[in-house]
């Protein structure tokens, strides 16, 4: 929800018609009243309200990731909390779109990880550092950093800054996605141009 909001804000200078997609059906079912606010979440829905009334019109909708994946066709994805042990392979619903069938994650022997990177076929990725908040990967000359941390929990986000600042040797260009769950686009017969944005700060 915390992405959803920072993407309504950047939003209200861009267009007056939004429709906010996210992969997250519970935070959907909360914005829409479906769903009861957990503690939490409870700041943040009246911000998202707020927000809400800067638009002409605005629709909240759940997505399946495979959707968001198929129409924005990205080379390497991050996904946030799979909730399972990894398998031995990409699994096929992502291999099927041409992704290649070795992956990454942070699981361990005693914690379940909460980060899987995948990446398409024939691209070449290289595993620089994971930890329990983050995978890092260097493509080309380009160090990305996929990160899973929440803004509840300050000393183990400057545990993890401490950390990301020692990975970076070669001073290389580095780009930072943490994962927020949100997604959001606003379409041409709705006043705008189009635009597809996954929300990360």
């Amino acid at each position: 929800m915390q992405g959803i909001e920072a993407g309504l804000q950047a939003a209200k200078s861009l267009t007056q018609h939004l429709i906010v997609n996210s992969d997250s059906a519970r935070a959907i079912n909360i914005i829409n009243g479906i769903e009861s606010t957990p503690w939490n979440c409870q700041y943040l829905l009246p911000t998202i309200k707020g927000h809400c009334g800067s638009f002409r019109s605005i629709v909240f909708q759940h997505i399946y990731r495979e959707d968001i994946i198929k129409s924005n066709k990205p080379d390497i994805i991050g996904l946030a909390e799979p909730l399972i042990l990894p398998p031995n392979s990409t699994p096929l619903v992502f291999t099927g779109l041409g992704y290649n069938t070795m992956f990454l994650h942070n699981n361990t022997v005693d914690r379940i990880g909460n980060i899987w990177v995948m990446w398409k076929d024939g691209l070449a990725v290289n595993l620089v550092n994971l930890s329990h908040q983050q995978i890092t990967v260097q493509i080309n000359q380009t160090l990305i950093t996929f990160v899973h941390a929440s803004s509840y929990y300050g000393r183990l986000n400057l545990m993890l800054w401490d950390e990301l600042n020692r990975i970076n040797v070669g001073n290389l260009a580095r780009l930072l996605r943490r994962f927020q769950c949100g997604y959001l686009h606003y379409p041409k017969e709705r006043g705008g141009d189009f635009l597809a944005e996954v929300l990360c700060e």
